[in-house]
């Protein structure tokens, strides 16, 4: 049932018969409720429909970091949507149904602060150190800035998060893995956020695999 919104002249909310009426970014809108079709899809719409869910479950996992990554742009709760939109464009390539992952090109964020420089990857016994340029004081790059690492395995769909604590000017982390992510192939991300709400561009450090621990990090 929808709800009328400065009364009968106004616009409304939620569902009347056939129409829906929603606000979004001080606009209203209404549209017709999609029809159920029973006409067997096309490869076309099957492509499509496959191309956005793998792009989904690249994305959704990883919603609120993203709101973070994404909050310098226009309109930062669109976060996820830019995400999406990006991802179908430039990550994922290939025909259907074989589709290709270009790992180099997922963004978890986008902005105008400088990146970290220099990473590497170290594979330790059950842990992964990366190491980056811990000079904070170039142009658009401060010490302070918080350091946001990722760490992606395709095959379980599993997202790892870096320390929360660690900052630009440290120039080094530890990640812990675990057990079951031992041998595999590690997707690497890191980018920056200051204190003053500015964001970095995501920089992919790499692929590495990393073996099991004989004791804890």
């Amino acid at each position: 049932m929808g709800t009328l919104i400065h009364g009968i002249n106004g616009h409304f909310i939620g569902k009347v018969g056939d129409l829906v009426g929603s606000h979004r970014l001080g606009k209203n809108y209404i549209k017709y409720t999609p029809k159920i079709s029973l006409k067997p899809r096309s490869e076309k719409q099957l492509a499509q429909q496959a191309k956005f869910t793998l792009a989904i479950r690249l994305m959704h996992p990883v919603l609120g970091l993203l709101r973070i990554g994404f909050r310098e742009q226009r309109y930062p709760s669109q976060a996820y949507q830019v995400a999406l939109k990006h991802t179908l464009k430039e990550v994922i390539k290939g025909d259907y149904p074989n589709y290709l992952i270009d790992y180099s090109k997922i963004q978890f964020s986008r902005g105008s602060l400088g990146g970290a420089e220099g990473l590497r990857l170290l594979a330790g016994q059950g842990c992964l150190f990366i190491i980056w340029n811990g000079d904070g004081f170039r142009m658009n790059a401060y010490g302070t800035d918080r350091m946001h690492l990722l760490i992606y395995e395709a095959e379980t769909g599993t997202y790892l998060h870096g320390p929360a604590d660690i900052q630009r000017m440290q120039g080094a982390a530890i990640m812990p893995i675990p057990e079951e992510l031992s041998g595999k192939k590690l997707q690497v991300y890191s980018f920056c956020a200051s204190d003053c709400r500015k964001v970095s561009d995501t920089v992919y450090a790499g692929e590495i695999s990393i073996q099991s621990a004989a004791a804890a990090c």
